[in-house]
C-alpha cells in the first residue's frame, strides 16, 4: 500500500469508530415478568397476531410445551403440547402469515445431530391443547450447525436460520420455499454473517427489515442484501435471549433465559423516531435546537456525530496530503 494512502485509511477508520450506537433503552419499559416455576429457560418468543395481549414461549432443551403467556402480567393462560416426532432443542418459535406456528427444534451445541426439524401447527390459542404437528427435516451445507433463530418473511413466507457461535460471527442459512416432510430440506448458506453470539430473530410486521438479538444489543438487517444497516441497545438482562415484534410494528419485546424472566418492551421504527423527535420546551429557543441538531439552510436535521465524522476526515485527508507533499520534497 502507498504510503501516502495510509494517513487517509486511518481517519476513515477512526471515523467509522465514532459512529454512535443508537441507543433506545431509555423508550423500553418492562411490562411484567414470568413466574411461572415451568417456565425455567424461555427460549423463544413470539407474539399472538390473532388474540390480542398473547405471546408463546418454549424452553430450551427435549420438552416441547409452547407456553400462552398474557404479556401485560406475565400468567400462563395455556399450554400446548406438540406431538409428531422426538424433539431435543428447541431453540425458537414463530409464527407465519397464514397463522401457522413453527417450533425450532435445531438446537445443536456439539454441531453433531442429524434429526434437526421444525413442526408446524395452527396457532393454539388461550387454553390448554395437544397436537399433532407436521415435521419437516432439515439440513445443512456444509454440515451440522447450531441454529438458535427462525425466521419466516411475513410476506414472501422466506425461511432464514442463523446459527449461533460465542466466538465469532454466524452463519446464515435460506431454507428451500417448498418444505417436503418426507425428503431432505437443505439449508443454504447465504455467505452472510450474523453477529457473534446470535440468540433470536424476527422481522417487522411490513418485513422491510429483520432484527438479530445478542446478549447486548439488537442488529437491524435489510433482508434484501442481509446488510446490517442500525444496532440498537438493548436494556441489560441476564442471559438476554428471545425477541418477538410486536403486530403493529411500533415496538418488540426482548425476554430472557432463567427464572422470573421479564418481557420489556422497546420502542421501534417510526413511532420511537416520532417520541424522540418531540418539540423542545417552550423556552429552548430555536436556535439553540438547530445548533444541536445540526441544521442545515433547508431545514433538515443532520446528526451532529455526522458533521463531525465530515469535519474530521476533510482535515485529516489535507494532513495526509500535507505529509506526502513534504516526503516528496528534497
Amino acid at each position: 500500500m502507498r504510503r501516502t494512502l495510509r494517513p487517509l485509511l486511518l481517519a476513515l477508520s477512526l471515523v467509522a469508530l465514532w459512529v454512535p450506537v443508537a441507543a433506545v433503552a431509555e423508550d423500553s419499559e418492562e411490562i411484567s415478568e414470568i413466574r411461572d416455576s415451568r417456565i425455567d429457560e424461555s427460549s423463544g418468543l413470539v407474539i399472538s397476531p390473532k388474540h390480542e395481549d398473547l405471546a408463546y414461549t418454549i424452553n430450551d432443551g427435549d420438552n416441547p410445551i409452547v407456553y400462552a403467556i398474557e404479556i401485560s402480567t406475565g400468567n400462563v393462560v395455556g399450554t400446548t403440547r406438540v406431538r409428531g416426532g422426538a424433539v431435543e432443542d428447541t431453540e425458537s418459535i414463530t409464527i407465519d402469515s397464514n397463522g401457522r406456528m413453527w417450533v425450532a427444534d435445531l438446537g445443536d451445541n456439539d454441531r453433531e445431530r442429524d434429526d434437526a426439524a421444525l413442526y408446524r401447527f395452527p396457532e393454539p390459542g388461550p387454553g390448554d391443547h395437544t397436537v399433532n404437528a407436521k415435521r419437516y427435516p432439515v439440513s445443512y451445507e456444509g454440515g451440522p450447525a447450531d441454529i438458535e433463530s427462525f425466521l419466516v418473511h411475513p410476506n414472501t413466507g422466506e425461511k432464514f436460520l442463523a446459527s449461533r457461535d460465542e466466538e465469532a460471527p454466524g452463519a446464515l442459512y435460506s431454507l428451500p420455499k417448498n418444505l417436503t416432510r418426507n425428503g431432505d430440506n437443505r439449508a443454504t448458506d447465504l455467505g452472510k454473517p450474523v453477529p457473534v453470539d446470535t440468540s433470536d430473530g424476527t422481522f417487522t410486521a411490513d418485513g422491510s427489515q429483520a432484527l438479530i438479538r445478542t446478549g447486548e444489543a439488537v442488529h437491524v438487517f435489510d433482508p434484501e442484501t442481509w446488510s446490517e444497516v442500525e444496532r440498537l441497545s438493548v436494556p441489560e438482562v441476564e442471559n438476554g435471549e428471545s425477541i418477538a415484534m410486536e403486530p403493529d410494528g411500533a415496538s418488540f419485546i426482548i425476554g430472557s433465559e432463567g427464572e422470573n424472566s421479564p418481557l420489556i418492551r422497546v420502542q421501534f421504527g417510526p413511532a420511537a423516531a416520532e417520541a424522540s423527535s418531540a418539540p423542545p420546551a417552550e423556552e429552548e429557543s430555536q436556535e439553540s435546537v438547530a445548533s444541536d441538531e445540526g441544521e442545515n439552510n433547508d431545514g433538515v436535521s443532520v446528526p451532529i456525530y455526522l458533521v463531525v465524522a465530515v469535519v474530521a476526515v476533510g482535515i485529516l485527508s489535507l494532513l495526509a496530503v500535507w505529509a506526502a507533499r513534504r516526503r516528496q520534497s528534497p
